[in-house]
């Protein structure tokens, strides 16, 4: 049987429909299923193990509200911090803060002398990114300059491209001329530098207001 022109332009007609409404649809169901195999991870399957020798030190807004200047956050106040943790016997300090400009000079030279010392008893992991991550040239010299001989952790997010929400960790990537650097996640966790690369998936825990906090003062 020998198709005539018209069955054959039916035919193609409905194909170039079947595949339009298949790309229009696909980003939705995408979505549906990540909504769908999130609400089992977070719901249903087996919780996370939570660490018991991990504490944060938040920055408030009354920690900010006793500070002359909101941004970048007081360094004096920042060493005073790192001083008091070192002392404490603590096993490690990690800062998710970016130190990619100068304040005060004998303040950026009080934190940076601080950080020095407590890296003496203890791993120190700093916030880290670079120019590919939209720092400004100058901001990507300060930031390697302040934080060099401490541990850097990468602050990138691995975002899901359809829905914008993380559901991984970013366990490192090769940096231009410094060669793999570990993601935050990972160089906090004491994780083999060495083998820094890709992404590894979250995993949820039910309750992270166990975890102790503590207000910077």
């Amino acid at each position: 049987m020998i198709a005539s022109r018209r069955d054959i332009w039916a035919i193609g007609l409905g194909t170039a429909l079947l595949v339009w409404l298949a790309g229009a649809l696909l980003p939705a169901l995408r979505m549906a299923e990540n909504g769908l195999s999130d609400f089992v991870r977070v719901s249903l399957g087996p919780a996370a193990p939570m660490a018991g020798n991990i504490a944060l030190v938040t920055i408030t807004e009354e920690t900010l509200g006793r500070l002359p200047y909101r941004s970048p956050v007081d360094r004096n106040m920042l060493a005073d911090a790192v001083d008091k943790i070192a002392a404490s016997g603590a096993k490690g300090l990690a800062f998710d803060i970016l130190f990619d400009q100068p304040t005060e000079a004998q303040a950026d030279q009080r934190l940076y002398l601080s950080l020095r010392n407590a890296a003496k008893v203890m791993p120190i992991v700093t916030a880290y990114a670079d120019e590919g991550d939209k720092l400004t040239p100058v901001q990507a010299k300060f930031l390697k300059l302040f934080t060099q001989g401490l541990k850097p952790g990468l602050v990138n997010l691995v975002a899901d491209p359809d829905d914008g929400v993380v559901r991984w960790i970013l366990m490192g990537k090769e940096m231009p001329g410094q060669g793999p650097v570990q993601g935050f996640a990972a160089a906090l966790a004491g994780l083999d530098g060495s083998q820094a690369d890709g992404t590894m998936p979250l995993s949820y825990a039910r309750a992270p207001n166990d975890i102790p906090s503590y207000p910077l003062h």
